[in-house]
């Protein structure tokens, strides 16, 4: 169960590493197409979950016992690697302009992943149910997201 629940959260981290584009950095005055937002916000999440995976194995290596000592410390895990993952994809999803008409929507589950990572972050993987994490990979997934939210 351990196992299940530490790879979807380095899949989620990993998702909001690979990311949506760009760093942030040259987001769009003007409020961006439906396809736009979705090319830019699948390559945030896919940088970002890159990013996670690598940190991810990177904290494994801690521990001498392997995949069984990690899974001892999932929360651990979840709060080092997967917290900031979800931070960053939450804030460079953030950064985007989705098109008007569906700004609503997109306002609603960018705010379930940052809820998440505040939830995660304090809660530990026993608050997953009511973090607002599985709400956000249903709503972006509706949007068109495959990348967003990944092992969720």
């Amino acid at each position: 169960m351990y196992r299940w629940i530490l790879a979807m959260g380095i899949g989620m981290a990993t998702c909001f590493a690979v990311g949506c584009g760009s760093s942030g950095s040259d987001t769009a005055s003007a409020p961006l197409t439906k396809p736009q937002y979705v090319k830019q916000a699948e390559a945030i999440c896919t940088r970002i979950n890159k990013e996670a995976e690598k940190a991810a194995a990177a904290w494994k290596k801690k521990f001498p016992g392997g995949i069984a000592e990690a899974e001892e410390h999932a929360d651990d895990g979840l709060k080092e690697v997967v917290v900031p993952s979800i931070e960053r994809e939450a804030e460079e999803l953030e950064a985007l302009e989705p098109p008007a008409k569906d700004k609503v929507v997109v306002d609603r589950f960018v705010a379930n992943l940052s809820q998440a990572s505040e939830v995660l972050g304090q809660g530990g993987l026993k608050a997953l149910p009511k973090s607002g994490a599985l709400e956000f990979k249903q709503e972006a997934t509706e949007y068109g997201l495959k990348s967003c939210g990944g092992a969720l």
